[in-house]
C-alpha cells in the first residue's frame, strides 16, 4: 500500500506556494532575497555612483519584487508591507537620503510605484497581452475566447439590442466549458 505524504509547502519555480495560499513562505523567501541584495548594494555604494546604484537596484533587488507577483499579490497587506520597507530602504541609499525621508518623497523622485501599484501594473500588462493575443504559446492555452455570456438586454451603445455583439475576450481554458470528442 502507497503512503502519500502531505507537505505544507511546495517550491514550483522559485515561487513557494503553502497549502493554505497564505504567501508567508513566499514572502519569507523574497524577504531574504531583498536583504542580501541590499547588503550587497550598501557595501559597494560608496564606491559607485547613484546611476550605478539604480541600475544594480533594477539588476539585483526589482526582479525578486515582480517575479511571478501576479500569483503571490494576495499575500496579506502586512506582509507586502515588510516588503515595501525593504525597497524604500533601497531607494533611501540610492539617493543617500536620510533614516527619516518621507518614503513619498523617495519614491517620487526615483520615479518609483510602490509595491501594491507594481503588482497592479504587472496583472493589467497580463489582462492587456491576453486581450490582445501577445501572450506566448504556452499561456495562450490557458485562454479561451468566446462571446460575453453576460447579456441583460442593456442597450449602451447605440446598437439595435438584436443580441450580443461578438466578443472575442479570453476566459481562463479552465472556465470554459469542457471540450468532448467525437470518435
Amino acid at each position: 500500500m502507497a503512503s502519500t505524504s502531505k507537505h505544507d509547502k511546495y517550491t514550483y519555480l522559485g515561487v513557494v506556494i503553502d497549502c493554505q495560499l497564505k504567501w508567508k513562505d513566499q514572502v519569507k523567501a523574497v524577504l531574504g532575497k531583498l536583504k542580501r541584495s541590499l547588503f550587497m548594494m550598501k557595501h559597494i555604494s560608496p564606491f559607485i555612483s547613484a546611476a550605478a546604484l539604480r541600475t544594480m537596484y533594477n539588476a539585483i533587488f526589482l526582479p525578486h519584487i515582480t517575479y511571478a507577483c501576479t500569483a503571490w499579490e494576495a499575500a496579506p497587506d502586512q506582509d507586502l508591507q515588510k516588503i515595501q520597507t525593504m525597497q524604500n530602504r533601497a531607494g533611501k541609499l540610492i539617493l543617500n537620503a536620510p533614516y527619516r525621508t518621507p518614503t513619498t518623497e523617495v519614491l517620487s523622485r526615483l520615479g518609483w510605484k510602490d509595491i501594491k501599484a507594481t503588482h497592479q501594473y504587472s496583472n493589467a500588462v497580463l489582462v492587456y497581452k491576453a486581450l490582445n493575443s501577445n501572450l506566448p504559446p504556452y499561456m495562450r492555452q490557458m485562454f479561451v475566447y468566446c462571446r460575453d455570456q453576460s447579456s441583460f438586454g442593456f442597450i449602451a451603445d447605440g446598437s439595435s439590442g438584436n443580441g450580443p455583439e461578438e466578443d472575442k475576450r479570453p476566459v481562463p481554458a479552465s472556465l470554459s466549458e469542457p471540450e468532448t470528442n467525437v470518435l
